[in-house]
Parts: structure tokens; C-alpha cells; sequence
């Protein structure tokens, strides 16, 4: 049976909350695997915007009530350094779901599903986080292509990706009537925006804790900041916030009108578009995504230790400040170069026309 998206958001808001997080359902559906393998594919051809994604959707959790009481209880992003390493994890375990090898996504998503059945002994899960947090790890992508570098992902594409989640929701125990990607790929946009003005955006405004949400989310980025020192807590708190339509506070709206944030919101608005973004931006900043995460989970032992830390965050930064010249200079040298295409077809032009002038005036 199927469900319009404003019923499926209905029962998540009247029903979720009573419901169990896992409906211990360990039959899962028959897997399609052309869509398992394009949404893989298209996954790791953004990476890096798919990364931003979940950035943004997994910040959102910190001002949800019940799943950043979660977070907090459990005791593993009660720092920067246990969020680092918390978030690290769930990195990996997403690169595992989007991996072309069928026993690296069951046996990722079989520890998930463990690790969440042993934290509801001691706290209240319930369906609605669990399609709260699906939510986050895919719906800004759905929802806010253009700010995050994914216009140019075609409607089969994104429906491709939407169906590795749906996979992921259901190997995990989400209820078919509440799973936020089952259903075509309108409905899924539909039930994810009734989610963020209904759900995130209030949240995200006017915290129920609002104490807590700002200890956790300042957990959060700073544990990220570990991971990718190019991630500036502040800057990417307000954009975040700006990506939602939600500027509150006066430090936020401060932030905002800073040039420096005009500065770096003007180059990811012009360098993730177009086919220079898709063909030589984006290949590069995956690229660094990749390092970036290798590097984390071979040196995370050293990042916990701060004068090692500083080095390594040093090596990163400068890659990724590299990268992003190159970048630029790419970006910079199109005209340049056409500009030199059209004077060199110009001048061929003329040449050819001389030669014919000079040869029918013999």
C-alpha cells in the first residue's frame, strides 16, 4: 500500500514517536541492483557535495530534542575529540553503504543496526528518530541541489541515490510507512520538506534545549574541524543555518553579512556549477574528500594528541588549499583560454582567406 507524502508525515508525527526504532523485520526486499550500483556511482562522483550533505543534515540533529538527548547519553560526543572520532565512524559506515561490494554494505549496516539495538536499551528510540536521522544523512540534497553543487545530478541519478537510502532504512528497521525514500522520487521531496518546515526548521530556531543543542553542535563542528581543517566552525554554523532558511540569532545574521563569509559563499556559488565544476572542480575536491578521510582514519591516533595534531591538520590544509587554487586558476584560465581559441580560429580564418585571395588573384 502506498501513502501521500502528507499521510506518511502525518502517521510519522501521530505514530512514529509510539513506535519501536526497529521493527525487526530481517527480510529485506530484493535489491535492484543496476540502482544500487548508479546510486553508488553517483554517490562517489559528488562525494564531495554528498559529504557537505550529510554535514548539514547531521548538524540539523543537534537541535532535535530527543536525538541530541541520544547523542549526549551515550557519552561519545561529549568533546570535540569523541565527536571526531564518532563521526569519523559514521563516515566509513556510509562509504561502506555506497560500496560496490554487497558484503562491505550488509556488513556495515548489520553493526549499525546492532549498535543502535544496544544504545535503545538505555534510551528511548523510536521510528521517528530513526527517519528523523534518514533524513539527514540525504534530504538537503534533495531539497538544496543548486547551494550544494548537485544541479547537474539528473532525476534517474538522484532517484538512484534515494533508493540506496530507502535499502539503508529498511536493513535498519524502518517501517515501510514511514521510510522517508519509499515512494517515487516526488513524493520523497515532498515528505522530506513537510520534515524540514515542520520538524528541522523550528528546531533549529527555537531549541527545546537550547543549553545542550549549542554544546553539541559546537562538539560537532569542531570535531569535523579535526577532520577537515578547512571547515571553519563559525562559517559553516551560518551556512548551514542560511542553507535552511533559518537566520535567527544576531550572531548568526553577523556572521552572514561578513566578508569573509560573502567571500567563500561566492566561490562554492561559482565553482560547483557548470561544466568546468562538474568535469575539473568537483573531480578535484572529491579527491581531496578521499585523502582527507584516509589520512583521518590512518593518523587518528596522532590527531587525538594536540602537537601531532597540528601537523597533520597543517598537511591537510595545505592540500586542500592547493587543490582549491588549482581550482580557481582553472576556473580563471577558461576565458583566457577561449579567448585564445577564437583569436587562433580568427587569424586561421584570415590566413586561408589571403591564400585563396592570392591564389585566384594569380
Amino acid at each position: 500500500m502506498s501513502y501521500t507524502a502528507e499521510e506518511k508525515f502525518k502517521k510519522l508525527v501521530e505514530d512514529g514517536k509510539d513506535r519501536k526504532h526497529d521493527n525487526g523485520t530481517l527480510q529485506l526486499c530484493n535489491f535492484d541492483k543496476q540502482q544500487i550500483d548508479l546510486g553508488c556511482q553517483t554517490f562517489h562522483n559528488h562525494l564531495f557535495s554528498m559529504f557537505v550533505t550529510m554535514l548539514t543534515g547531521l548538524f540539523s540533529l543537534m537541535y532535535i530534542p530527543n536525538s541530541v538527548e541520544v547523542l549526549f547519553n551515550t557519552g561519545k560526543s561529549a568533546t570535540p575529540l569523541l565527536a571526531f572520532q564518532r563521526y569519523l565512524r559514521t563516515m566509513n559506515h556510509v562509504l561502506k553503504w555506497y560500496n560496490l561490494k554487497p558484503s562491505q554494505q550488509i556488513k556495515s549496516l548489520n553493526y549499525v543496526r546492532r549498535t543502535h539495538a544496544q544504545v535503545a536499551k538505555k534510551e528511548n528510540m523510536t521510528q521517528y528518530d530513526m527517519v528523523i536521522t534518514q533524513w539527514a544523512f540525504f534530504a538537503p540534497a534533495l531539497l538544496k541541489p543548486w547551494p550544494l553543487g548537485l544541479d547537474s545530478v539528473s532525476d534517474k541519478e538522484l532517484n538512484s541515490l534515494k533508493y540506496v537510502i530507502y535499502c539503508v532504512g529498511q536493513a535498519i528497521g524502518i517501517d515501510e510507512d514511514l521510510n522517508l525514500c519509499n515512494g517515487d522520487l516526488t513524493e520523497t521531496k515532498k515528505y522530506s520538506q513537510l520534515i524540514l518546515d515542520r520538524i528541522i526548521k523550528p528546531n533549529m530556531r527555537h531549541p527545546e534545549n537550547p543549553e545542550l543543542s549549542k554544546e553539541m553542535a559546537e562538539n560537532f563542528l569542531q570535531g569535523m574541524n579535526i577532520t577537515n581543517p578547512y571547515l571553519i566552525t563559525g562559517f559553516f554554523k551560518t551556512w548551514a543555518f542560511n542553507l535552511f532558511d533559518v537566520l535567527q540569532t544576531k550572531e548568526i545574521k553577523d556572521e552572514k553579512n561578513s566578508e569573509y563569509f560573502k567571500f567563500l559563499e561566492n566561490i562554492f556559488d561559482k565553482l560547483l556549477h557548470g561544466k568546468i565544476g562538474s568535469m575539473v572542480v568537483m573531480p578535484i575536491l572529491n579527491k581531496l574528500i578521499y585523502f582527507n578521510i584516509y589520512l583521518a582514519n590512518l593518523c587518528e591516533k596522532h590527531l587525538l594528541i594536540k602537537w601531532r595534531r597540528n601537523f597533520i591538520t597543517s598537511i591537510l590544509f595545505l592540500f586542500y588549499t592547493i587543490g582549491i587554487l588549482i581550482a580557481i586558476l582553472t576556473l580563471a584560465s577558461v576565458p583566457i583560454l577561449l579567448l585564445y581559441q577564437i583569436l587562433y580560429f580568427s587569424t586561421t580564418i584570415a590566413s586561408e582567406c589571403t591564400n585563396l585571395q592570392t591564389g585566384s588573384g594569380k
